[in-house]
């Protein structure tokens, strides 16, 4: 019987989410954005994104918030796995989510440096001075439109001609 074909939705709706976010710094995200769009174009290379979000581990207990980077090195492998990058874990639960086109996307609560002084001796914090970032480990498979996974460009207007930048 042949498979039918997945919603567009299913890419489309986070990349919309994606779009309409306010980014500390544009510049940054937007390889993997174009990377992102080409992956969800006819013939759409991601079939769904499962998303991964910090849970508490009983009563009375509570996330442990993040100071620095955008995500936990050590949740990458099961991002990486279930989006196919990585041969089985071992895992029999993070192994039941992996699947041949199938995204990852992880998402974690920060607390930045500018608000480190308002987490109350309590743990709590104004949910407004979070910043919920993510990471993202698209289908092994999915390929952008030269065959590359994301393509990074340095440009320096004040350099007009000049192939190569020093770096600073």
């Amino acid at each position: 019987m042949a498979r039918s074909p997945p919603s567009a939705s299913l890419h489309s709706e986070p990349l919309e989410i994606l779009r309409a976010l306010e980014w500390g710094a544009e510049q940054q995200f937007a390889p993997h954005r174009t990377y992102l769009e080409e992956i969800g174009r006819a013939p759409a290379q991601v079939d769904d994104w499962l998303v991964v979000a910090p849970q508490h581990v009983g009563a009375g207990k509570f996330l442990r918030l993040g100071t620095t980077g955008l995500s936990e090195p050590k949740h990458r492998p099961a991002l990486l796995r279930i989006a196919g990058a990585l041969p089985s874990s071992g895992d029999p639960s993070t192994d039941a989510f992996a699947a041949e086109r199938r995204g990852a996307l992880a998402l974690f609560p920060v607390v930045e440096p500018k608000h480190q002084a308002d987490v109350a001796q309590d743990g709590s914090l104004d949910p407004g001075k979070l910043v919920l970032a993510f990471a993202f480990g698209a289908p092994a498979t999915a390929k952008g439109r030269d065959n590359r996974v994301v393509r990074f460009t340095t440009v320096d207007s004040s350099r007009k001609g000049e192939a190569i930048i020093p770096s600073r």
